[in-house]
């Protein structure tokens, strides 16, 4: 998957502030009702915050992420949410891109949330495409194999004869004329 280059196109170094950073993961944690410690996701890494310290992040989390080079019109086919890189406030020239949540995309709108807004915001499509690189984040979340079962109980599991009728002494035939099948009893 494709790097980020829009932002650093832009005049942006591609970095993020750590609060955006732990901002969206809560929030992509929050709508997949996963827990979330900000003090343990970065304990791991440390500044600067980049899109390589969000992927790594998210990958911890336990999520599947990759960056892409994506129009509008075929995210709103993406599942969501989605990473994208909005830009900021001239005052801001150091950060020119900040990570945002996309929670919808369609013909007529694009809902996202900014860092720390408790409210969505929503653009056209053509006034986003002006604020937005065009590079995204997709992500989805991979549970972990064990889904908190025992192994010695899986192993149990997997070895244990099949739930069903198999083995059945049931003596069952077709019937010419229908093609159903009858069956009698064992």
């Amino acid at each position: 998957m494709g790097s980020l280059k829009s932002p650093r196109n832009a005049g942006d170094n591609g970095i993020f502030h750590a609060e955006e950073i732990l901002w969206v993961l809560s929030g992509v944690c929050q709508l997949y009702r996963l827990p979330f410690d900000p003090q343990l996701a970065t304990a791991s890494c440390s500044p600067p915050f980049t899109q390589e310290t969000l992927l790594r992040l998210l990958s911890d989390i336990g999520f599947k992420a990759g960056a892409q080079k994506i129009s509008l019109k075929k995210l709103s086919q993406a599942p969501m949410p989605v990473i994208g890189f909005a830009r900021k406030a001239a005052e801001d020239m150091a950060h020119a891109y900040q990570p945002v949540l996309i929670v919808r995309v369609h013909a007529e709108a694009v809902l996202f949330f900014r860092p720390g807004a408790q409210n969505p915001e929503t653009l056209k499509p053509e006034e986003a495409q002006q604020i937005f690189s065009p590079d995204f984040l997709l992500i989805s979340y991979a549970k972990p194999e064990d889904s908190g079962i025992d192994p010695e109980f899986r192993f149990q599991l997997a070895s244990s004869k099949k739930f069903g009728f198999h083995g059945s002494s049931r003596n069952c035939s077709n019937t010419r004329k229908s093609g159903a099948k009858s069956c009698s009893p064992p």
